[in-house]
């Protein structure tokens, strides 16, 4: 399993560092769709909690 850590958010983020974030994980959802794979997040013993659909 890949582990993608983003940078923090903080309330100093810009609207446009913000939608370029969402770009950025649109597309790994995206490639991960194609592979037949599935974004989720999970807690700290790696147990799915929400599923990320696009």
């Amino acid at each position: 399993m890949q582990k993608w850590d983003a940078p923090k958010l903080t309330g100093s983020s810009s609207k446009s560092e913000l939608f370029r974030r969402s770009i950025v994980l649109m597309e790994i959802a995206a490639e991960a769709k194609q592979k037949g794979e599935k974004i989720v997040i999970a807690d700290k013993d790696r147990n799915p909690k929400i599923e990320i659909v696009i």
